[in-house]
């Protein structure tokens, strides 16, 4: 047998020896029917509980459908998973006050700890936190009837709105899966939905003809992105778009420079409008600097995430 081959064996059999003075609690957790047990690691005892009361809160949020992501009438694909992932953050760092603390190891520096939460004492915190969300969320739908322009309270409030409806959906979901009445909650969410879906409706933006195309379905789709309507060609709302070209030779290049106004108008006058430039070269004629031109600007405006639109909407 080779040196190296016994120092094998010997760290096996000091790995085995380690592992076999864990605690069974350690390697095979408890269940049952009216609780949720975890365990927590961590360089502190209370490192350690605090670890395993977010992971008893990790085990609700790996088990929810996702349920909001399905509600298209009110977010595209791309902002439900960004509400997903905000709501699941807010999951685990809910506090839970009320817990029990069942066993403890010491292993070298590392602590470990197993903590017990009740189902129906979790439900309530859960119920609490419900009932504070749906009062803010009717508390701010009550503040549309006061702003002057609906369209840029939407645009404003909407994020924070669907946030707080999303987070909603998830915590009744997680009070089914502890096995909690939810009928009262579920009647809630659907009247607000209802009343998030009337205003989106609502709110509209209609972009203005414009000889390119393309440069006119890039802002529609932004418009789409944000929640709002874009198919209204009565809209009180209207984006108007202005280009101007200008050519000219550099360093043996054909150049072209491309500025565009973006209008906002409210019943066809103007109340905000944001230039954007951009430039096209081309080796060949000034046919193609004005092509590529246009199709960097195209460009900038899908990548800006309706920040140009935001930016008009809130002057």
């Amino acid at each position: 047998m080779t040196n190296l081959q016994r120092i094998l064996i010997c760290l096996l059999l000091c790995c085995e020896a380690a592992h076999a003075e864990l605690p069974e609690w350690i390697l095979f957790p408890p269940s049952s029917d009216t609780a949720l047990f975890a365990i927590g690691e961590g360089t502190t005892l209370q490192q350690a509980n605090d670890v395993a009361l977010k992971n008893i809160l990790g085990q609700l949020r790996t088990h929810i459908s996702g349920g909001f992501s399905q509600r298209q009438s009110l977010v595209n694909d791309a902002f439900a998973e960004y509400i997903n992932q905000s709501v699941s953050s807010s999951i685990e760092s809910l506090p839970i006050s009320q817990y029990n603390k069942l066993k403890n190891h010491q292993e070298g520096d590392t602590f470990f700890s197993l903590v017990s939460v009740d189902k129906k004492q979790l439900a309530d915190t859960f119920r609490s936190e419900l009932t504070s969300n749906f009062y803010q969320l009717q508390k701010s739908l009550k503040t549309t009837n006061t702003a002057a322009s609906k369209l840029e309270w939407w645009v404003a409030n909407r994020a924070t709105l669907l946030e707080q409806f999303g987070t909603n959906v998830r915590y009744i979901e997680i009070l089914d899966l502890l096995s909690q009445p939810t009928s009262k909650y579920t009647q809630l969410l659907n009247t607000t939905e209802g009343q998030l879906a009337d205003i989106q409706q609502s709110v509209c933006l209609y972009v203005l003809p414009h000889e390119n195309e393309n440069l006119r379905l890039a802002f529609r789709r932004q418009i789409v992105d944000m929640g709002l309507s874009a198919d209204n060609a009565q809209c009180e709302y209207t984006l108007a778009l202005q280009d101007q070209l200008q050519q000219r030779e550099l360093f043996g290049q054909h150049v072209a420079s491309l500025a565009l106004d973006i209008r906002l108008q409210q019943r066809k006058q103007p109340i905000a409008s944001e230039i954007v430039n951009e430039t096209g070269r081309s080796m060949q004629n000034k046919g193609n600097a004005s092509i590529a031109a246009y199709q960097r600007l195209i460009a900038k405006i899908e990548a800006d995430n309706g920040s140009i639109l935001t930016n008009l909407l809130t002057q």
